[in-house]
């Protein structure tokens, strides 16, 4: 009778961790929609070996159609945590989930223009401008009609060099399919 009883609550154990799963799938394919609705057909962009655990929509003031949508990926996604608007702008689309960070990207049709000096590097025919801050690095590129703005800490894992390579995955794998 023991054995059953422990038995029974493995199988429920395993049922709530399959449906927890399935509900974050279902939030993200949600997210999926409103991006493609506000940034025409848009796709969520996807680096190997990391997770989205932040979607936001920042809108455009004017309503000219120029929202930027805000990715913010970590290397260990964990529980649903609270929902913080950055600003009365910005809808959450998705998450915020737990983790540490490891970059944030925006998407744009708006072109970003730095008022500052930066430095340029061509990576594989896409040309980026980048600054490093201490122990942050900015890098942004525009590609085929939108701006990518890439923000992240530089540390012994995540150095400028798997920065580069991260960003560069998200620009290839979104406009060179």
């Amino acid at each position: 009778m023991r054995k059953i009883a422990i038995s029974s609550i493995i199988v429920l154990i395993a049922c709530l961790n399959l449906i927890s799963c399935s509900s974050k799938q279902s939030d993200l394919n949600q997210a999926a929609e409103e991006v493609e609705k506000y940034n025409n057909s848009e796709t969520i962009p996807s680096v190997q070996g990391l997770e989205i655990k932040e979607i936001d929509l920042l809108a455009d003031p004017l309503g000219q159609g120029r929202d930027s949508i805000i990715y913010t990926f970590t290397d260990k996604k964990g529980k649903l945590g609270k929902a913080n608007s950055i600003s009365i702008d910005t809808q959450i689309l998705y998450g915020p989930y737990k983790g540490t960070d490891v970059f944030k990207l925006t998407v744009s049709k708006v072109e970003v223009i730095y008022e500052e000096d930066m430095n340029k590097k061509v990576i594989n025919g896409i040309e980026m401008e980048y600054k490093t801050i201490n122990d942050r690095i900015l890098i942004s590129a525009r590609s085929q009609g939108e701006s990518y703005t890439y923000e992240a800490k530089i540390n012994d894992e995540y150095t400028v060099k798997k920065h580069f390579d991260l960003f560069y995955e998200v620009i290839s794998s979104r406009n060179f399919d």
